[in-house]
C-alpha cells in the first residue's frame, strides 16, 4: 500500500507553497487532507514484486462538468492474486473540485464506481466526440474502459460499443489527434505486446485546437491554464506533461465544441503570471497562440 498525494495537481490544493525564513527557500505544504482527497494508491505488493504493483497508477485533471475547475480523476490497483477490485478500497476515484480550495468524492454519483472492475494502469482525459464533455481512458490489466461523459455530471462505459476495450495487457497510453483531422485518437502502450493506435472514425461535432508557445514562461506552456467560453458555456484545460507510467499526452490543447462554429472568447493564464484574451475564434482549425501575442496564428 502507498500514499499517493496529488503531486500533478499542483496549485488545486494538494500542494500549496508555504511561508518560508528565507524567501529564496521554496517550500511546499501537503493539504491533500485538508482538501478532501483522502485517496491511497492499493498496489497490492508482494515478494514477486510484479511489474503492474511497481507502476501503478495514473492521474487525469479534467473539468468534467464545466464549471471552471479542475477536477481530479485517480486510478488504482486491484487485489493481487485476482487482479479484481475486491472492495471499495481498491475503486479509482473522482475528486470533484467545490471552488473553495476543498474536493468532494464524486465517484458513485458519476457513475464511476465501478471502475473497469481490473487493476487500473493509465488514464487520459479528452473529448473523443467532441460534444464539448471530457472524456476518460483507463488502460488496466485487463480490459480498457472508455468512459463517455453525458455532460449531466455522469459517465457512461462506451468501450464496448466504440471498440475500444482492448483485450491487451495496457499500460500506460496518449491521447493525440495524430491525422489532424480534428478527433482525438489513442495510443495504447502494451506489455510484452505492441504498441496498438486506435484511429477515431467518429464524425462528431466542431472543435478547436490551440497549441501555446510561451517566450517569458517554459517554451512548452507546461503549467499554462486555457479557459475558452461559447454559448453553450465555459470549458478549462490545465497544460500538463505527463499522466502516470508510459503515459503523456499531447501539449497542443483540444476541445470539443458540438454545434458550435465559433469560439467567444479564449483566456490563457502563461506560468510568467502573463495573460492572453482572443475573441471570436472560428472552429474547426489548430492555432497557435505565443504569449504575449494578442492574435492566433497558424498552427504547426
Amino acid at each position: 500500500m502507498r500514499c499517493f498525494f496529488i503531486t500533478l495537481a499542483l496549485g488545486l490544493g494538494a500542494l500549496r507553497l508555504a511561508s518560508a525564513p528565507n524567501p529564496s527557500t521554496i517550500l511546499f505544504e501537503n493539504v491533500a487532507s485538508k482538501a478532501g482527497v483522502n485517496f491511497i494508491t492499493r498496489n497490492s505488493p508482494t515478494p514477486n514484486k510484479n511489474q503492474v504493483e511497481t507502476m501503478v497508477a495514473g492521474v487525469a485533471l479534467l473539468d468534467y462538468d464545466g464549471d471552471g475547475w479542475l477536477d481530479i480523476y485517480l486510478v488504482n490497483g486491484a487485489a493481487i492474486p485476482s487482479l479484481q477490485k475486491e472492495s471499495l478500497d481498491y475503486w479509482n476515484r473522482l475528486y470533484r473540485q467545490n471552488g473553495d480550495g476543498s474536493f468532494t468524492d464524486v465517484t458513485r454519483a458519476a457513475g464511476l464506481s465501478d471502475a473497469g472492475n481490473n487493476y487500473g494502469m493509465g488514464v487520459a482525459a479528452g473529448d473523443y466526440n467532441n460534444d464539448g464533455f471530457a472524456d476518460l481512458y483507463v488502460t488496466n490489466y485487463g480490459r480498457n474502459t472508455l468512459y463517455r461523459n453525458n455532460g449531466d455530471g455522469t459517465f457512461t462505459d462506451v468501450a464496448f460499443v466504440n471498440g475500444a476495450d482492448r483485450p491487451e495487457d495496457g499500460r500506460g497510453l496518449s491521447i493525440f489527434d495524430y491525422d489532424r483531422d480534428g478527433q482525438l485518437d489513442l495510443l495504447i502502450r502494451n506489455f510484452r505486446q505492441p504498441a496498438v493506435l486506435l484511429r477515431n472514425q467518429g464524425r462528431s461535432g466542431h472543435w478547436l485546437q490551440l497549441k501555446l508557445v510561451g517566450v517569458r514562461s517554459n517554451r512548452d506552456a507546461v503549467g499554462a491554464r486555457v479557459q475558452i467560453r461559447t454559448e453553450t458555456g465555459l470549458q478549462s484545460r490545465n497544460v500538463t506533461a505527463g499522466s502516470g507510467y508510459l503515459s503523456g499526452s499531447s501539449l497542443v490543447q483540444h476541445f470539443g465544441l458540438g454545434p458550435t462554429a465559433r469560439v467567444a472568447s479564449v483566456d490563457v493564464d502563461w506560468p510568467s503570471g502573463a495573460h492572453t484574451r482572443l475573441h471570436d475564434v472560428a472552429a474547426d482549425h489548430r492555432y497557435t497562440v505565443i504569449e504575449g501575442v494578442e492574435s492566433l496564428g497558424p498552427g504547426s
